[in-house]
């Protein structure tokens, strides 16, 4: 299954492209594309994050994101840019839907904990792109991807598999206001 992934929790925006095989026990993905952008330069002067400034980055920062993930996926590289390619329509129904690029079949998005604000600008373009691509959309939890991490191995640079945890596991999360 080929997934789109979206976060912007914080003052971070990313997107990905994975391709996911395999069970829950037997779980492995392939990083396909890959973009990020961190606004801690921005935030410096404030000492913090500055939820408004972390919002306009957001919208202005997940097409260009988008953009450069599909084209390190192998979609796009030398054609049009993503906004030329899939302009913003007002309404599209299922039948006006377009194709996803690389047969993306899901996307998932953050959706906390997190800055609300934030929070909204990647809900709201991963919404837009599942209506125009007329595919589903689940919400991830951004500190239990935290914690998912420690039952990942990498096996190449793009190729990781998730390990069967020994039961009972204990996990101590601390980030950021939490």
């Amino acid at each position: 299954m080929r997934i789109l992934s979206i976060e912007t929790s914080c003052d971070e925006t990313a997107i990905s492209i994975l391709d996911c095989t395999g069970d829950v026990h037997n779980a492995a993905f392939k990083v396909l594309g890959n973009a990020l952008f961190s606004q801690a330069h921005l935030h410096a002067e404030y000492g913090g994050v500055f939820p408004t400034l972390a919002k306009r980055e957001h919208i202005k920062n997940l097409p260009i994101l988008l953009e450069q993930a599909l084209k390190e996926a192998g979609v796009g590289a030398g054609t049009a840019s993503f906004s030329e390619t899939f302009p913003p329509r007002p309404e599209v129904g299922e039948s006006d839907a377009v194709l996803a690029p690389l047969g993306i079949e899901m996307i998932a998005v953050t959706q906390g904990p997190g800055l609300e604000p934030a929070l909204w600008t990647g809900i709201d373009f991963a919404k837009e792109l599942a209506k125009k691509w007329n595919v589903p959309i689940v919400g991830t939890d951004h500190m239990e991807g935290h914690i998912m991490t420690g039952l990942v191995d990498q096996v190449s640079p793009t190729e990781y598999h998730f390990k069967e945890p020994q039961l009972p596991i204990l996990a101590l999360l601390i980030s950021g206001g939490h």
